[in-house]
């Protein structure tokens, strides 16, 4: 249910499910360190969007390592992440052509999502090592890494999207040699907005004389931006 109504306030904007594997490589160094594959991910996924936006927008995932049968699988997360607009002017940085051209045709807000959802899948390739110089086809198993991230073609604005959610907690109730128990990773903010939801859900316009207005979801996010 959090992670449903973290999807009501995903939608208010622009959100893409996702599905990100990390790297063969790269997780065979993470374990060999001893580090926990959910927060390493976690932390990659924020640092690399910040990088690239200067700022970290909202996101959830969970991790599972297993298919719908119980047989174990490459360790992995589906979730659903914010695509913010961004400029098409950025200075220094070579914005594909199609993007510019769909200014005229489409207008600049959805031009600028199309460019949102490029940065944003770029930070997501990184955080699960695909960049870096590590090989297309992993030394450690043989596996293409091509393939990693699985992001939808466009800006994503459906209210519910129910089918997703369930998918992505399907295989947490299993034993993992590898993962917690507790699969679900999302952002302070995103859990933030999601109470705020929630108690006006279960209380109506009652909820909101308890409200800090200046923790909308607006002001929120021009606060992570700044």
């Amino acid at each position: 249910m959090k992670v449903q109504v973290a999807t009501l306030v995903l939608s208010d904007q622009a959100y893409s499910p996702f599905t990100l594997h990390i790297h063969d490589d790269l997780r065979g160094e993470l374990l060999g360190e001893g580090k926990d594959l959910q927060d390493e991910l976690r932390d990659r996924v924020a640092r690399h969007l910040k990088r690239r936006l200067g700022w970290v927008p909202w996101f959830f995932f969970v991790m599972e390592d297993s298919d719908v049968y119980g047989d174990p699988t490459r360790p992995h997360a589906h979730g659903s992440i914010l695509i913010p607009r961004v400029s098409l002017d950025r200075d220094g940085v070579k914005v594909p052509r199609r993007w510019t051209n769909a200014v005229s045709r489409m207008g600049r807000d959805q031009a600028e999502l199309l460019e949102g959802r490029r940065v944003v899948r770029a930070a997501l390739k990184a955080a699960a090592g695909i960049a870096g110089g590590r090989p297309k086809v992993a030394l450690s198993s043989g596996i293409d890494q091509s393939r990693n991230v699985w992001f939808r073609r466009k800006p994503y604005h459906t209210v519910f999207n129910t089918q997703w959610v369930d998918y992505a907690f399907k295989n947490t109730k299993r034993a993992s040699q590898t993962l917690g128990d507790n699969r679900l990773v999302m952002v302070n903010g995103l859990r933030a907005e999601a109470e705020r939801l929630w108690e006006l859900i279960r209380k109506g316009e009652s909820a909101l004389a308890s409200w800090d207005l200046g923790g909308s979801a607006e002001s929120q996010l021009e606060a992570e931006a700044a």
